[in-house]
């Protein structure tokens, strides 16, 4: 499986529009990826890409926290563990800097201009 990791052309007026379609296709790119967030040290998951209303509104990648240490939460925790990433160039270096074996599954392609 492939990943690239950038906004494709095609992303801009997607992740701008509601439209369940655009959801889909969104969902298929991001669903399962990894990331790392360094300003918490966190590593999360991709579950799912939702609506946002927040301004501008958009599409934003929900993820989950992956647990190191083994342990599973309670349904609360769960809750507490979503968190929702702008689709942006951040969100990108995030993907990256997931370590080994995340992402494992997938070869990330760089953009060609890159």
């Amino acid at each position: 499986m492939t990943f690239k990791n950038y906004k494709e052309d095609w992303e801009d007026d997607k992740i701008n529009t509601k439209n369940k379609a655009h959801e889909g296709l969104l969902n298929d790119k991001y669903q399962h990826i990894f990331l790392y967030d360094a300003d918490v040290d966190e590593i999360r998951r991709a579950i799912h890409v939702e609506w946002s209303t927040t301004r501008p509104a958009r599409y934003a990648l929900i993820t989950q926290l992956v647990r190191q240490d083994g342990q599973q939460g309670n349904d609360d925790d769960e809750a507490d563990d979503l968190v929702s990433y702008i689709i942006n160039d951040a969100l990108f270096d995030c993907i990256r800097a997931a370590p080994h074996p995340y992402n494992q599954q997938r070869r990330l392609l760089e953009h060609p201009e890159d």
